[in-house]
């Protein structure tokens, strides 16, 4: 619900995780308690990069964590995170498809092939 979209086809993706049974939450419309209680009962979290992720601090030791994120960003922060908190990092490769001055404004699409791959490899390690 922000108005910098990054994730072009967001929509799309959010519509693939849904259909499979995942929760479609929005951090911003939660309170501070509701982002905790529900990060720290995840099985899995996926969520395009950005600070609403920080929230994998609350989540439980095992709880996969899927970031999606260019790879050739380079950004390891959400990946260091769980690996310091015994979390599972699994993410999700997009591809950018405009380039800006500041690489974290950067717009980016995912595959909806790979989505549903990704989805089916998530669901079976539930």
């Amino acid at each position: 619900n922000t108005q910098a979209v990054r994730l072009k086809n967001e929509e799309a993706v959010r519509n693939l995780f849904a259909e499979n049974g995942f929760e479609i939450i929005f951090t911003e419309e939660m309170t501070f308690r509701e982002q905790v209680e529900c990060f720290g009962n995840a099985r899995c979290v996926v969520a395009a990069s950005g600070a609403a992720l920080t929230n994998i601090i609350f989540c439980q030791p095992g709880t996969i964590i899927g970031c999606i994120i260019p790879s050739e960003h380079r950004f390891y922060m959400y990946s260091t995170i769980a690996h310091l908190l015994k979390l599972r990092p699994l993410f999700l490769d997009g591809q950018i498809v405009e380039r800006t001055p500041y690489t974290a404004a950067d717009s980016f699409v995912i595959d909806e092939d790979y989505v549903r791959r990704y989805i089916f490899k998530v669901t079976q390690n539930f």
